[in-house]
């Protein structure tokens, strides 16, 4: 969706602190061939970024647009948030900030590990201020996959290419 805002595709609003608003009326009610537009296409990469600084999420969201052209990108900028996007996207790959308002990185995948249609989404943290206590308690859940901010772009093309690769092998 951020593609679509940015290229003019989609009206929206960008807000001072640059969120950007959607006008609902503005958004598909069905696309062709998929009937319901909410619900993810099986065979397209979804990636979700969760965020709540906007310029690193556009600048993520730019680079996973470069390394997968085709890829639906789906944006939370808060942990609330999160659970919404997660559960209606149910990405393939979720790119994860810790330091949140409301619920951190660390509860949003916490909570997404106990959700049947996430079990399959590999979770990749990221964070500025990493500590040993954080890396630990993300690999009591799962999550291997921790990087200093920014991630580096042959890394974040590493995941994007395995993520792909798997939906092409379903």
């Amino acid at each position: 969706m951020l593609r679509w805002l940015v290229n003019g595709e989609l009206k929206g609003v960008r807000s001072p602190g640059g969120h950007w608003r959607v006008d609902e009326s503005a958004l598909p009610t069905q696309s062709e061939g998929h009937e319901n537009p909410l619900v993810p296409v099986e065979d397209e990469l979804h990636v979700a970024i969760i965020e709540d600084d906007a310029s690193q999420a556009a600048a993520l969201a730019r680079l996973v647009g470069m390394f997968a052209p085709t890829a639906s990108i789906h944006l939370a900028s808060d942990g609330l948030m999160a659970g919404l996007v997660l559960g209606s996207a149910r990405p393939h790959v979720a790119f994860v900030d810790i330091e949140m308002p409301g619920l951190d990185g660390i509860e949003v995948v916490r909570r997404a590990r106990k959700v049947a249609s996430l079990q399959r989404t590999r979770f990749v943290v990221l964070s500025g201020r990493l500590t040993q206590e954080r890396v630990d308690a993300l690999a009591e859940i799962g999550v291997l996959d921790v990087f200093r901010k920014p991630i580096p772009p042959d890394i974040l093309r590493a995941i994007l290419d395995a993520a792909a690769a798997a939906i092409a092998r379903q």
